[in-house]
C-alpha cells in the first residue's frame, strides 16, 4: 500500500534520527541525490534525512542514494529471524540494469554459513543467538562473491579489499537489536577496473533484489513464534545506536523460545536514479 512522504522522529538513546518515510511495501523506490559522502561502515550517520521505504512483511527499511558514479544501498530490519537468515545463510543483492527482476549482476555477502562455525555436537541445525552475532560481525567479514549468470565467468570470490580496490563496499553491523546492512557500488561500466554494469549509461529507472535462501530441511531455528516481532519501521537510521521503537528485539533480548523454519527471504524494487539538483 502506497503512502504520503511523511517524517518519524525516534528518540532512542538520546540520539533524534529523522526518518523520511515516503512508502509502504512499494513496488518502486525512489534514489536519493547523494550530495555528500556516504561512509560505508554499518552506522549509517549520513542517511539521517534519507527518504526510505517500509516492508512491512519483513519489518525492514531501505534506502537507495546515488551520485553520478556510485549506488548506494542502506536495508535496516529489526526482524529478529531475518536478522538470522541473512548471515547465517548469506544474502546475495542482484541488479537488473534494464529495471526487471532478472538476476543479472549480483553480488553475494556474507558467504552462506561464513558468519558462524558449525553448530556443537547434537545441535544440528540451531541457528545462532543475538549475542553469537554480535561476537561475529566485525571479524568476518572477509569474503564477497561477484555473480555474473550470463557470462563465462559466473562466480568469482573476492577478499573485501580486492572488493574495495573495484569500488565495491559492503558492511554489516548488528547493534541495540537491529541489523545494518551498507552497500556502495559504482552504477555503470566503466572499463576493465570496474567491468560490471549495474545501470547502462544514461538509465533512468534499475532493478533491485534482496535474496537469501532458505533453512536446508530439517534445521529448525530457535526464536520466537511466526510473527513475534515489533510493530512499525525499524530504527537504525541515523547513528546505528538505535534499534526500533518499541518490541523485544528493539532492546537486544532474545524472543521467546521455540521453533519455526526459517523461509527463503526475496525482496524486489525498481530503483529510480536520482538526478542531480540544478
Amino acid at each position: 500500500m502506497q503512502t504520503s512522504v511523511r517524517s518519524l522522529v525516534y528518540c532512542l538513546a538520546g540520539v533524534t534520527m529523522l526518518l523520511q518515510i515516503a512508502a509502504c511495501n512499494p513496488t518502486e523506490l525512489e534514489s536519493s541525490w547523494c550530495a555528500g559522502k556516504i561512509v560505508i561502515d554499518g552506522k549509517g550517520d549520513e542517511w539521517d534525512t534519507a527518504r526510505a521505504a517500509y516492508f512491512s512483511e519483513n519489518n525492514l527499511l531501505l534506502a537507495v542514494a546515488n551520485d553520478f558514479d556510485n549506488l548506494y544501498l542502506r536495508l535496516s530490519t529489526t526482524d529478529f529471524h531475518l536478522q538470522r537468515q541473512l548471515m547465517q545463510r548469506g544474502c546475495t543483492i542482484w541488479f537488473d540494469a534494464d529495471g526487471g527482476e532478472n538476476k543479472v549482476f549480483g553480488l553475494r555477502f556474507p558467504l552462506p554459513g561464513c558468519m558462524m562455525p558449525p553448530p556443537p555436537q547434537g545441535q544440528t541445525g540451531q541457528l545462532p543467538n543475538l549475542e553469537q552475532l554480535q561476537d561475529r560481525t566485525e571479524h568476518l567479514q572477509s569474503l564477497l562473491e561477484i555473480l555474473q549468470p550470463t557470462r563465462s565467468q559466473q562466480s568469482e570470490i573476492l577478499t573485501v579489499d580486492e572488493a574495495n580496490r573495484m569500488g565495491i563496499y559492503l558492511q554489516i553491523a548488528l547493534t541495540k537489536g537491529s541489523l545494518i546492512y551498507e552497500v556502495k557500488i559504482p552504477y555503470r561500466g566503466m572499463g576493465s577496473q570496474h567491468p560490471f554494469v549495474v545501470a547502462h549509461q544514461g538509465a533512468k529507472r534499475i532493478g533491485v533484489g534482496f535474496v537469501s535462501e532458505k533453512t536446508p530441511r530439517g534445521e529448525m531455528p530457535q526464536g520466537g513464534p511466526p510473527g513475534s516481532r515489533p510493530d512499525g519501521p525499524p530504527g537504525g537510521f541515523g547513528s546505528g545506536r538505535g534499534g526500533g521503537p518499541g518490541g523485544d528485539f528493539a532492546g537486544g533480548r532474545m524472543p521467546p523460545h521455540g521453533a519455526i523454519q526459517a523461509k527463503s527471504f526475496e525482496l524486489w524494487t525498481k530503483v529510480n536514479l536520482a538526478v542531480a539538483p540544478p
